[in-house]
């Protein structure tokens, strides 16, 4: 292998001398040409995003956990690619580290608390108290109504993901981002192990929850108590019991994991009120636009390389392949990061061709190329953007696709100028690592 890479590197290198300077510009202000790091081939152009097969519904993409993507074949820069570089071309900008952090948000420093919000909504994964990192899903990205809320493996996609949002009379409605429906007590029949499922918001108790605050750190923890329950008690009295308080009052329904199973696919249903952690609910809420959001370069962590995500041959055009490429700070190795706050997510727009980056096909399969392609906001365009190993302290993110709920990753594992980027399942390893740089001088 090492001698098939060797060869086809020196291949590439020859053909890029041979190669002819790259120019571009658009049709109604022509500029001087910009540096062509790597141009896209014919197979990385699709003709129709909108066109695309539609997906498949399987099970959540990122619940196979592996440690290595050593079985995607590695590829080598394409036949094109050149990095000569005009002296007169559009000014590169230098990236320095970036010295922000995402401090954890509670529902109190949101200003948000069962009796107000501070804002319209917020977006909110929500966590079971029980062993392992699990989070609230549709399973299978179902849209239809009816279907059974679980638990599942936490994958930062938009099955997973809610907007949480106070109705008129006070009490909260989750409703999940990728299928606009909220949770609902079936039949609003409040009867131990009843079923919590997806419906259409009609505006009734039985999809309306008052969050009880029981501690706030990383996460709030509360109970989430039925607004058919809490109808019979004063709200603010009611938030404000204790564990033990609660526990003496057998007609408080709540939000449970059945059988305190702590597993893949364990479903939702209500439960009376008993105090243990299968009860216990942590909202997490995903860094808002001052936290992050802005405009980034975004190095690779693998060890002794000095390279950054990179629009292939500074491409405007739908298609072209997302890549690696030296740092040199020109305007497709920069990105604009906007929040999305009906989501939580972001979308991430190359600066040079204003284009998102884009799962090719929508597609929910590891090693599917990321592309560049016009914004219509689709979660194959939209973003989550973490800590690295949920160290808050650390410079590193990973960056995991909200349709997919699958990370960005270097073909192969290797860090080579013009290897493709794709998408896999998330694991700590340095090759879905991203460094985040801003620029000197803005």
């Amino acid at each position: 292998m090492k001698k098939i890479v060797r060869v086809m590197t020196a291949f590439c290198m020859v053909l890029a001398l041979s190669l002819p300077t790259i120019a571009f510009g658009d049709e109604a202000t022509q500029k001087t040409p910009v540096p062509a790091n790597a141009a896209a081939t014919a197979e990385d152009v699709v003709a129709d995003d909108a066109a695309e097969e539609a997906v498949p519904a399987i099970e959540d993409a990122a619940a196979e956990v592996v440690e290595v993507d050593e079985e995607v074949a590695v590829e080598v820069a394409p036949e094109s690619i050149t990095d000569e570089v005009s002296p007169e071309a559009e000014v590169a900008r230098t990236p320095v580290p970036f010295s922000g952090n995402l401090q954890a948000r509670t529902l109190s420093s949101l200003s948000l608390n069962t009796l107000g919000f501070g804002v319209d909504f917020v977006s909110t994964i929500i966590h079971p108290m029980l062993p392992g990192f699990r989070s609230v899903d549709i399973p299978a990205h179902s849209t239809a109504m009816g279907t059974q809320a679980v638990i599942w493996q936490d994958s930062l996609a938009a099955n997973q993901r809610f907007r949480m949002e106070k109705s008129a009379d006070g009490y909260i409605v989750f409703y999940n981002v990728e299928t606009g429906y909220c949770l609902d007590i079936k039949g609003g029949q409040l009867t131990p192990g009843n079923a919590v499922i997806q419906w259409p918001f009609k505006n009734s108790l039985n999809q309306k929850w008052l969050p009880v605050v029981i501690e706030e750190g990383d996460l709030t923890v509360c109970v989430l108590v039925s607004a058919i329950t809490a109808e019979n008690y004063d709200a603010e009295s009611l938030s404000s019991l204790s564990l033990e308080e609660l526990s003496n009052n057998d007609d408080i329904f709540v939000l449970d994991v059945k059988g305190g199973i702590a597993a893949n696919g364990s479903s939702l249903i209500i439960w009376p009120f008993n105090g243990n952690d299968n009860q216990l609910f942590g909202l997490e809420f995903p860094p808002a636009p001052l936290d992050f959001g802005g405009e980034f370069l975004f190095k690779t962590a693998v060890p002794g390389v000095d390279r950054a995500l990179d629009i292939a041959g500074a491409s405007k055009d739908n298609g072209a392949a997302l890549l690696l490429w030296d740092t040199h700070g020109y305007l497709n190795q920069w990105f604009d990061v906007i929040y999305i706050p009906e989501t939580g997510y972001y979308s991430i727009i190359n600066q040079r061709s204003g284009k998102a980056l884009d799962v090719t096909g929508a597609s929910m399969y590891k090693g599917a190329q990321v592309i560049q392609w016009g914004s219509h906001n689709g979660f194959n365009q939209q973003w989550s953007i973490c800590w690295a190993n949920d160290d808050p302290d650390s410079a590193l993110v990973h960056i995991v696709n909200a349709g997919s709920g699958l990370a960005l990753d270097l073909t192969g594992g290797v860090a080579v100028n013009g290897g493709k980027v794709i998408q896999w399942p998330t694991h700590n390893g340095s090759n879905q690592q991203w460094d985040v740089y801003v620029p000197l001088n803005p």
